[in-house]
This record gives C-alpha cells, structure tokens and sequence, in this order.
C-alpha cells in the first residue's frame, strides 16, 4: 500500500509538471494520435484490396499493431523517463539520494518520473487491439483473451527487465544513453511483421 501511495505521488507530481507546460503536452498527445492514425490507415490501406497478406488477416494485424502501442506506450510511459533519470545520476554520482531513502531502490529507480503524454499512446494502443480481437469473431474464446493476457503482461515485464538490464550498465560505461535508441530501433522493427 505504502508504493502505491509513492506511485499515486510520483505520477501526481508528474502531471503538474506536464500542465506547467500545457501547449507542449498538448502537442504531444496530438503527434502521438496522428502517429497512431497513420499507421493503422496505413494497415487498411494495405488490405483494401486482399484478404490476407502473407498468412497475416486484417484483424491479426490490428492485434499486432495495438499491441505494439500498448507496449511502446508503457515503456515510454513509465519505465523510459524513470531509466533515462538513472543513468544520469549514475553520470553525476546523484545516485546516493534515491540510495539513502527509506524505500526499495529498484522502485524508485524504476518508477519515479513518468511520460503522462503516452497514456494517449496505450489508450489507443487498448482500442486498435479491441478492435482486431472483435473481428476475429469465432477464431476468439476466454481461454485465448487469457493467455493473450498472460503473454501481454509477460512482455511487458521483459521490456522492464532488458531496460534495466541496459541501464545499469550505466554502472560500468558512464555514457550508455545511446543503447536506449538502440533498444527503440528494435522495438519499431516489431510494428509490422518482417514478411510483410
């Protein structure tokens, strides 16, 4: 209860310092909604004319496209700006602060600032994967929403853990800021499948 009640702080302290700059949040949450738009115009226009493009159905690629901004989006959101803060204080040698507090320091390592603007990102991210599960009609049943669930959030934990992994090796190589973009550059190859 007590790192929920952190959490609830961090991400309040997070949202005033987005609105001290409205405009830019704004535009923020704008260029991720068009970002999103184009890329699933750009799936129907794909399958305007086919059924199926190389085993892959319409339905399967909106699946895999809002799974792909759900995934992109919760890194972004919470585990991107929190990993970024590390490595530089690691660079300053400010890491003794979040050292000497009385909570777990992976926890705020890991969770202390946040992207608010991304939460548009995985909401859409949740309505383009509704939308592909909902045309997949028969194909879909409980026990396939669970397990896509259980993969889902094991992703999500695999993002944490290469995020980590990559941050501290802030610990041995001062500058490893870069290994973020790497990480992002991999992360875009899986907006499509590669037989597409």
């Amino acid at each position: 209860m007590r790192y929920l009640r952190l959490l609830a702080l961090f991400v309040r302290t997070e949202l005033q310092f987005e609105l001290a700059y409205r405009v830019n949040f704004l535009a923020e949450l704008f260029s991720l909604v068009i970002i999103v738009v184009t890329s699933v115009a750009a799936v129907l226009i794909l399958f305007a004319y086919t059924q199926t493009m190389n085993g892959w159905s319409l339905p399967a690629m909106l699946v895999l496209l809002g799974v792909f901004y759900i995934v992109q989006g919760v890194g972004e959101l919470a585990f991107t700006p929190s990993f970024q803060q590390f490595m530089e204080q690691v660079r300053l040698g400010t890491l003794d602060f979040v050292l000497l507090k009385p909570a777990s320091s992976q926890f705020l390592v890991s969770l202390r600032y946040f992207k608010l603007s991304n939460v548009a990102q995985v909401a859409l991210g949740v309505v383009v994967t509704a939308l592909g599960l909902a045309r997949l009609g028969d194909e879909l049943t409980v026990v396939a929403l669970g397990e896509f669930a259980v993969a889902l959030f094991c992703g999500l934990v695999l993002v944490y853990v290469l995020l980590l992994s990559l941050s501290t090796l802030a610990f041995w190589f001062v500058r490893v800021e870069n290994l973020l973009a790497v990480y992002e550059a991999f992360l875009d190859a899986g907006r499509f499948p590669v037989d597409i």
